[in-house]
């Protein structure tokens, strides 16, 4: 089976709604990965009505069929961003996550920003940044992992 590359693509407000659809399609433990609590419905529509479009970094991939298969938010605060990221469960395991942090984070190095914050350490989500070449400081509390985007990274 040969699967075709899905670009990851900067995210607009035109997307919000999308971005709810594939945010409310999460399961319990996909939302813990996720936002680092098992948020119910009603935060993840509150959460997706306070997405600043034009001052954080929003990546997504796209399918064919005009559906969104994945998202990756890096909410802004002067030189550091939190991430939060997400590909739909029958999505996964072809690419979509490593395109879309390569994406963001790339970016949010040219933009200055020098650390991104991962709430939780989704272990995928380490493996990633690990291979995109980023160092990463490990921590027993919040946040668990802060990826180091000071020097670039080794491999792309």
């Amino acid at each position: 089976m040969t699967i075709n590359p899905v670009a990851a693509l900067r995210a607009d407000s035109r997307l919000r709604e999308r971005v709810l659809q594939h945010l409310l399609a999460l399961d319990a433990d996909d939302r813990y990965g996720r936002f680092a609590t098992p948020l119910g419905d009603a935060g993840i529509a509150a959460y997706v009505n306070r997405i600043d479009f034009a001052g954080d970094l929003c990546f997504a991939t796209l399918e064919d069929d005009g559906s969104l298969s994945g998202f990756i938010h890096l909410a802004r605060s002067g030189d550091v961003a939190e991430l939060g990221a997400s590909v739909g469960a029958g999505r996964r395991r072809q690419g979509r996550a490593r395109r879309l942090f390569a994406a963001a984070l790339a970016e949010a190095g040219q933009l200055g920003v020098k650390e991104v914050l991962l709430a939780v350490g989704h272990p995928a989500a380490r493996h990633i940044c690990r291979a995109l070449g980023y160092a990463q400081v490990e921590g027993m509390g919040y946040p668990r992992v802060r990826v180091l985007l000071t020097a670039a990274p080794a491999v792309s």
